[in-house]
């Protein structure tokens, strides 16, 4: 399918053959929406998404070449196997859309809007994209995109899973907005969370299965459980000693079992993950800034909690949250954690070369594949070629070809001598052979491996030199 045009009026934006979008919701038994597993090795059509069966450990390879880019927008639909992704980029938000269970992918239309564009969606034609901090919004129906203008600037956004022209609205001064007619007009539901007109409102979040309940979260939070008639305040979020809530997530598989991203300055600072077993009405921190974990690698990661990560509910467990963390500086990559309760346990799954995943959804019919929406603000490979990578000071490691069946040749360039160790390992993570392990000096380094004597599948290269450590994947493909 070839990506199809699209048009700028000054009221409607067209998008030619766009089909039905329907819920994000996540459905354990799916099999009334026909959706599989993806059945490929690599991904085309995007440079945005991909997916993980593992826990971030591999991610499928993407064909297209990384350009900076920003995907705030992920959904699985009602439709089989189908997805719609966001991405921002030069000041266009580009839709892209996968019939296949996220293998291929297919740009279906554009926006001139620069800003994080979230989305949600209900059932029917019917997904909205709408942007934190923002009045402004958009309706997708089927073959058109309507923007549309909300009562004031857009901290929540919920769909009706049954009505997806019925939406509500939570604001920075903590109204809740209810439409009936997809963000024609709204109408002002109950009273304002306290205190009234609040301006510092971060976060507003709805239960999934009970609108009535909210949570809003600022300098303080606070909640209401009988559509905004009366708001009480969340311990231990106290507005008097500045503690600060960024996020709440409801988890889809228990409702009464809800995380926020908190920092609590009145007891020691705390910056944490918090846990609620009550829908909200209290938290407790359990999992705090600084907490040490080693990676696959046997490498200790330091948890460093930006203000809003990408933070997503397993979708059956409600004791399982997955988070993401990245940093751009020194080439860090990205982490992407996983706690559950059941035993207190964190664990981190380290990407070299990745500088963020900003958005996350799960396949319908198996919650182990996960889809991730990347952002990537590196250069593309051509303008890598034209910077001269030679100029920078790394060691490089390149595999070639890969998928490869059976022989994988390395090619290591050393930026000074020192002791080198390459070994393989298979996904659960044990080795299965050493490639060299010896004190090599400065230059240019070719080995070989020989995978005749294993199944095919996906493979680790890890290549230790001095102090640095990198990991390949490698797929051997018989």
């Amino acid at each position: 399918m070839k990506p199809k045009s699209y048009l700028f009026p000054a009221i409607l934006i067209a998008c030619l053959a766009m089909s039905a979008f329907s819920s994000d919701i996540y459905y354990p038994n799916d099999t009334e929406r026909g959706w599989t597993v993806p059945d490929c090795d690599f991904i085309k059509g995007t440079r945005v998404v991909t997916f993980t069966t593992d826990e971030g450990l591999t991610m499928t390879e993407l064909v297209e070449q990384h350009r900076p880019t920003y995907t705030y927008g992920l959904v699985a639909l009602d439709l089989p196997n189908t997805l719609l992704a966001c991405r921002t980029n030069e000041n266009q938000a580009v839709f892209e859309r996968s019939e296949d269970a996220g293998c291929t992918w297919d740009r279906i239309c554009m926006l001139n809007e620069s800003d994080e564009l979230k989305l949600v969606a209900g059932r029917g034609d019917t997904v909205y994209g709408w942007i934190p901090g923002r009045s402004r919004f958009y309706r997708l129906e089927g073959a058109v995109i309507t923007p549309r203008t909300a009562p004031g600037e857009i901290r929540g956004f919920a769909v009706s899973s049954q009505d997806a022209m019925n939406i509500r609205i939570g604001t920075a001064t903590g109204r809740i907005f209810e439409s009936q007619n997809g963000g024609v007009n709204f109408a002002l539901v109950g009273q304002p969370a306290p205190p009234a007109g609040n301006p510092d409102l971060f976060t507003v979040d709805f239960n999934p299965e009970n609108w009535d309940q909210v949570l809003c979260g600022g300098i303080g939070a606070w909640r209401t459980t009988d559509a905004c008639q009366t708001w009480t305040e969340i311990a231990p979020f106290d507005s008097a000693d500045g503690d600060v809530v960024h996020r709440f997530v409801f988890s889809t598989a228990d409702p009464q079992r809800v995380w926020a991203r908190a920092n609590l300055d009145a007891i020691g600072g705390i910056r944490a993950i918090f846990v609620s077993d009550d829908g909200g009405a209290s938290f407790t921190p359990r999992i705090e800034q600084g907490t040490i974990v080693q990676d696959q690698n046997g490498i200790p990661r330091t948890l460093g909690l930006p203000n809003s990560p990408n933070v997503a509910a397993h979708p059956v467990n409600k004791d399982i949250l997955y988070f993401t963390t990245a940093s751009t500086y020194d080439n860090y990559g990205t982490d992407f954690w996983r706690y559950e309760m059941m035993g207190d346990n964190l664990t981190v799954n380290h990407i070299d070369g990745l500088d963020g995943i900003d958005a996350t959804a799960f396949n319908p019919a198996d919650p182990s594949v996960m889809y991730l929406g990347l952002r990537q603000v590196w250069i593309s490979l051509d303008e890598a070629k034209d910077a001269d990578l030679a100029t920078r000071k790394t060691d490089q490691v390149a595999v070639a070809p890969n998928p490869f069946n059976p022989l994988a040749n390395i090619a290591l360039n050393l930026m000074q001598s020192g002791q080198v160790k390459i070994e393989v390992y298979n996904v659960t993570g044990q080795k299965v052979g050493t490639v060299v392990d010896a004190n090599l000096s400065a230059g240019e380094h070719s080995y070989t491996w020989d995978g005749s004597a294993f199944a095919s599948g996906v493979y680790l290269l890890r290549v230790q030199t001095g102090t640095e450590v990198q990991t390949k994947k490698l797929v051997l493909l018989k």
